[in-house]
């Protein structure tokens, strides 16, 4: 038989919070990097478990949640569901089984929660949980497309932020759930547009770059040249320099704003700086670009020797790539 996780929660005054009421009360367990908020209500309840995700910064995401039935003439007010269970012994202890959990029985200490902090909790959860599905989702349909947990936690701050909606994030689950659906399609569709807009402008170049001018290929380029469009501005970058070698050259000379980006976008692919060097044209940009990316090799390699060398021999060599890359 399967193992579960027990969690004995020594809560007293439990009486008042486990009578019949119309309101919710709410309990807080935690073990390690594991968060549960039990919510009672009546004959049925809830249970939300919540795991520490680290990245940059910790989120306590949603994990799993239960509905809970009180079952009936049971004296000890055990509430039962698929994933958790949870009553009072003789001593009006409540303990939590957690079957999700193939370990041994663990004792830790519960503490009392106010409904605003138990809701807010598992909103934020509930939030950081879908946010990631939508990642995955936009992913999986443009792999350039990545909104990680740091966004997610932006969105969460700037919710906190807002009188409107920080009414909502210490609000009601079933009314958060709304408005974080709401609040995520508006991110999907947003993004879905700007990615659209940035495919549009990628295959223009793609398609057109014989026939437009320098001038119409810069300001297709500009519209690529954000840190989010990375992605379609190399490939673009990539698909001009390999198809047509002499339009990159009166690119880069007709926007010197964007050599920077149009040069580093290029500095690894040898075959490419292969086929710019076969060009035959006048335009200085050639020599400039060959230039620097035998300048950029040259670091490359340093700071590889560096690394096997020893860590004096790399802050040396390292600051002489640097120089050589900065003359």
């Amino acid at each position: 038989m399967k193992k579960t996780l027990l969690l004995l929660v020594f809560f007293y005054g439990l009486q008042a919070t486990w009578a019949q009421t119309d309101s919710s009360a709410f309990l807080f367990a935690k073990r390690h990097k594991f968060r549960y908020i039990i919510e009672i209500k009546n004959d049925s309840g809830f249970v939300y478990k919540l795991e520490q995700h680290s990245f940059h910064i910790v989120l306590d995401v949603l994990i799993a949640e239960d509905t809970v039935i009180l079952q009936p003439k049971s004296e000890d007010d055990l509430y039962i569901g698929k994933k958790f269970q949870f009553g009072k012994d003789s001593k009006n202890r409540v303990h939590l089984v957690d079957k999700c959990r193939p370990q041994k029985s663990i004792k830790i200490k519960v503490d009392s929660i106010s409904n605003q902090n138990a809701n807010y909790m598992v909103n934020e959860g509930y939030w950081y949980s879908r946010f990631s599905q939508l990642n995955d989702t936009l992913h999986l349909k443009n792999p350039w497309i990545t909104i990680g947990p740091v966004d997610a936690f932006s969105y969460w701050q700037a919710f906190t932020k807002s009188e409107t909606a920080s009414i909502n994030v210490g609000g009601p689950h079933k009314s958060f759930q709304v408005f974080a659906m709401n609040k995520l399609k508006q991110i999907r569709d947003s993004i879905e547009a700007k990615e659209a807009k940035n495919v549009n402008s990628m295959q223009s170049i793609l398609d057109s770059a014989t026939i437009l001018s320098a001038d119409k290929l810069k300001d297709k380029f500009r519209e690529l040249s954000g840190y989010e469009e990375k992605n379609y501005f190399d490939a673009a970058a990539h698909a001009l320099s390999k198809q047509h070698p002499q339009n990159f050259f009166e690119l880069v000379e007709a926007a010197p704003d964007l050599k920077k980006k149009l040069y580093q976008s290029l500095y690894y692919d040898k075959q490419i700086v292969t086929t710019l060097k076969s060009v035959e044209t006048t335009s200085p940009i050639k020599d400039d670009f060959l230039k620097k990316q035998k300048k950029v090799k040259l670091v490359h390699t340093i700071v590889v020797s560096a690394v096997s060398i020893g860590t004096i021999s790399f802050y040396v060599l390292l600051g002489w790539g640097i120089y050589a890359l900065a003359t």
